[in-house]
């Protein structure tokens, strides 16, 4: 009898470690404690290289409140080190308009991908912006099928679980920041990887992990995109529709005018 005992917990342990080997993502899903999954996989990422001089200046350069609450990791932290209630921030976000609170369409795109939103690179983050900024202006839903329908999440070079919104090979509904003017934006820093920090935003993935990336009939943003695409080019661009006067003007900054209103004054 003891052996048949024996033998079936034999198995049982077996079978568990065959689940984790084939779905390693099911063990960052567990309902085990954040200090549980926090040791699960190694650190993500190389070490931080900003300091308190370089946080105090993104203070000051995009008039952020002393009540929002940025933690500047320790010498040996990971970019994955961040705690329940933290996000991790970098200076291209904030370029983009992020002040304190996740943008709605990035907090839908997260949330679609169960990943957190500091693992969408800067340039993502510039992208749903826009979007979410040109339908404020412009009167118009956009959510995560229209995002969808002209961009697949792919995983960053070099790995890590970082994604990064790539055009499906379509017209783009907002239009980018061409290439040759990008050195100068701290959105497109090459060394983007390094410069993080953590920000205090409540109800977020508290776990750096692997996308799950939904399967969705992307032509369901079909009919959005091409009304967008009616647009006048000047009212799509990226530079315009993350510019103070445009923030001014949208959700995203906790105001709202009406379209003609605010066309009669820009345009």
């Amino acid at each position: 009898m003891f052996g048949d005992l024996h033998c079936s917990s034999s198995i049982l342990h077996f079978q568990i470690l065959a689940a984790e080997v084939e779905n390693p993502t099911c063990v960052v899903s567990e309902a085990t404690s954040p200090a549980v999954k926090a040791y699960r996989f190694h650190p993500v990422g190389p070490l931080l290289i900003l300091g308190v001089e370089e946080v105090a200046n993104w203070r000051e350069k995009y008039h952020l409140s002393d009540d929002i609450a940025i933690r500047i990791p320790g010498p040996i932290d990971r970019v994955s080190d961040f705690e329940v209630d933290e996000v991790p921030v970098y200076e291209g976000f904030f370029e983009s308009g992020f002040r304190d609170r996740v943008p709605s369409l990035v907090e839908k795109v997260s949330e679609a991908l169960e990943i957190s939103p500091g693992q969408l690179n800067p340039p993502s983050w510039m992208i749903l912006i826009a979007m979410q900024n040109l339908g404020d202006l412009e009167g118009l839903t956009i959510g995560v099928t229209d995002v969808w329908y002209s961009y697949a999440i792919s995983p960053l070079n070099g790995g890590e679980w970082r994604y990064h919104l790539h055009p499906r090979g379509r017209e783009l509904p907002v239009q980018e920041i061409l290439k040759k003017e990008r050195k100068r934006h701290p959105v497109f820093d090459g060394r983007w990887t390094e410069k993080f920090a953590f920000m205090h935003l409540l109800g977020f993935s508290y776990v750096w992990r692997a996308a799950d990336v939904p399967c969705v009939d992307s032509s369901l943003g079909k009919r959005t995109t091409e009304w967008v695409l009616k647009l006048p080019i000047e009212r799509r661009q990226v530079p315009f529709l993350v510019s103070r006067v445009a923030l001014e003007h949208c959700n995203i900054w906790g105001k709202f005018l009406p379209l003609f209103l605010f066309l009669a004054n820009n345009f």
